[in-house]
């Protein structure tokens, strides 16, 4: 079956089945809840510039961790259960991570 990755652009799940998260940005590595058993592809956007990491138990560190700019989001492939962890790309920015949980890989 052909993912959001295959057809070369983002797409949103509006089908009303996407669930959100709100993960703090500060100068400390913070972890999301873990994903829903039926979450599939998360949507990652943030208002500062940061680091993310995931994993079971994640920690972002501003040395390795993808990077992703502020206004401009990531779509990434998860595993359920699965955690994704933040921290800012300087030691003074603060924001905010939304993090959309999505039941279906379109």
């Amino acid at each position: 079956m052909p993912s959001v990755f295959d057809r070369g652009y983002p797409i949103i799940d509006a089908t009303g089945s996407a669930t959100e998260q709100v993960v703090t940005i500060g100068t400390s590595s913070a972890q999301s809840s873990a994903f829903q058993d039926d979450t599939k592809i998360v949507r990652l956007a943030a208002n500062n510039t940061c680091f993310v990491e995931f994993g079971s138990n994640p920690t972002a560190v501003a040395s390795g961790s993808i990077v992703l700019h502020a206004h401009s989001p990531l779509w990434a492939k998860v595993n359920a259960g699965d955690k994704v962890a933040v921290i800012s790309h300087n030691t003074i920015a603060t924001g905010k991570l939304s993090v959309h949980e999505m039941k279906s890989d379109f």
